[in-house]
């Protein structure tokens, strides 16, 4: 027989505990029911009866029976009240899911990964995202074949898949005076159909990221982000225009995944374009540098802008996913041959631009040779905290290039440089280094103490590798640095 509790007065039922973790008793429960608070649910929030950690396992129950006789009901069709995890133990197992092995991070794939596979592409996960290192026909690992695939973009030309790239829409009347607080250089000055590169800073002066500003219209701009930081950088707009900049009329959407982007670049860039997409040919030959253009056709608008950052003459197609393959397959009928990761890092570093390593998040503009960009006086988010002394020390390192002092002996990126071959006094360290074909040796960015001068001879240390190269410190711009190339000229 079921027995709740020893009949009593009124007075008395305020000694008689219910739940002994938050001291509810019978008394408590009937000022419940005078207040209105007849239903169990009700009655376990307006005494806390059952909330503790036990979850009601303890005096739920009873509680709930005593409610009911209360209230007139048998205790038999009292109702307890819902119990939150952990009611009862479980196996780690059972949390962790399918959250294990591969699918712990799920992958991304871009519109054109089945042509990566069907060209022999060796995929690797960068990020969220797998993308392909290098292709098997041109070498049998990375360090043979990429060095082949940048000489030929740097001899004819070559394509790659820049669709990761992260894609951010912002419109509105004031998008334009939003982006100038976001942006280290004013975005209102753009004219539309030009894009520009930009940098933005976090809030306290470090380098955030960098990408490109296209101004669509006058109240309408397309933002690019690194790959990595797409979110971040949505995540840092969204958190601004919600806060400080609360006032801006201002929508921000992020368009990553609306389009494909294929980077097409190399001396025969233009001519290739041309022959194998025909709707390009005027767009292409009255393109200036920077500017863009949207292109219609049938099967999807294309977006053609004239840049490239592989120090060649270059041009990026934003085009929709449904057409990409398409437009991928007509540029290698034509003889526009894909390259990888490792290849666009050569050509990159070649050329003294900067890649992922370099934006380490505590890397202010000063140390990566941005001293333009500032001098201009925007007043974005981040830009006053640049004055601090901290920022313009001797020691403060800045973007140098290294080449190996005897001209071929190779170093890695990850190397500590040290002033004296058996210092142990870092003054700085190798960010990006690679093995070039145009110029037959290793060169790298690296980021050295600013008392370091340009021309001296310090060390690449390595000693987990066993290496220890003497390298000399010279410009970023390893390779024509007029930059005649990125014009078309040879």
């Amino acid at each position: 027989e079921a027995f709740h509790r020893v009949p009593c007065s009124p007075a008395r039922e305020k000694a008689q505990y219910l739940d002994l973790q938050n001291d509810v008793t019978v008394a408590d429960l009937r000022v419940a029911i005078a207040e209105g608070f007849t239903d169990i649910e009700h009655a376990k929030r307006y005494t806390t009866l059952g909330i503790g950690t036990d979850q009601g396992r303890a005096g739920g129950v009873l509680g709930a029976a005593v409610l009911a006789e209360l209230l007139g009901k048998a205790p038999q069709v009292a109702r307890t009240s819902r119990a939150r995890p952990p009611l009862a133990s479980i196996p780690l197992a059972q949390i962790a899911g399918r959250r294990v092995g591969s699918a712990f991070r799920v992958l991304r794939q871009t519109p054109l990964h089945a042509e990566h596979l069907a060209a022999g592409g060796v995929m690797d996960p960068m990020g969220l995202w797998l993308r392909p290192r290098y292709y098997r026909a041109n070498g049998a690992d990375a360090g043979t074949a990429a060095p082949v695939e940048a000489a030929r973009v740097r001899a004819a030309g070559g394509i790659v898949d820049c669709s990761t790239l992260g894609k951010l829409e912002v419109a509105g009347p004031d998008a334009a005076a939003f982006l100038d607080e976001i942006y280290l250089t004013r975005v209102s000055s753009l004219r539309v159909g030009r894009s520009s590169y930009r940098v933005m800073l976090r809030e306290d002066g470090m380098v955030l990221d960098d990408g490109l500003v296209l101004r669509l219209a006058d109240d309408r701009y397309f933002l690019t982000t690194s790959s990595g930081h797409g979110l971040h950088v949505l995540s840092h707009l969204e958190h601004h225009l919600a806060g400080h900049t609360a006032h801006r009329r201002v929508a921000i959407t992020d368009c990553t995944d609306r389009s494909a982007v294929i980077a097409v670049a190399g001396p025969q860039s233009a001519a290739t374009l041309r022959a194998a997409l025909p709707e390009l040919i005027d767009p292409v030959a009255a393109l200036a540098p920077m500017a863009f253009c949207d292109v219609p056709h049938p099967e999807g608008a294309l977006r053609l802008l004239r840049a490239g950052f592989s120090g060649e003459l270059g041009y990026e197609l934003y085009c929709p996913p449904a057409r990409a393959a398409n437009v991928w397959r007509q540029l290698v009928a034509f003889g526009m041959q894909p390259y990888g990761l490792d290849a666009l890092d050569i050509l990159r570093v070649e050329k003294g631009l900067l890649t992922t390593s370099e934006i380490t998040g505590q890397v202010t503009p000063f140390d990566l040779g941005m001293e333009a960009m500032v001098a201009q006086g925007n007043d974005c988010i981040g830009r006053s905290l640049l004055d601090r002394p901290a920022f313009h020390e001797p020691n403060r390192p800045r973007l140098v290039g290294l080449q190996s002092a005897d001209g071929r002996s190779p170093f890695l990126a990850g190397a500590q440089l040290t002033t004296t071959a058996n210092g142990t006094l870092p003054a700085g360290y190798v960010t990006s280094a690679v093995f070039s074909p145009a110029l037959g040796q290793t060169v790298a960015l690296a980021l050295l103490s600013r008392d370091v001068s340009f021309g001296a001879v310090v060390h690449a240390r390595d000693p987990l590798r066993g290496a220890s190269t003497p390298v000399k410190v010279v410009s970023p711009v390893h390779f024509d640095p007029q930059g005649l190339r990125v014009k078309g000229q040879p």
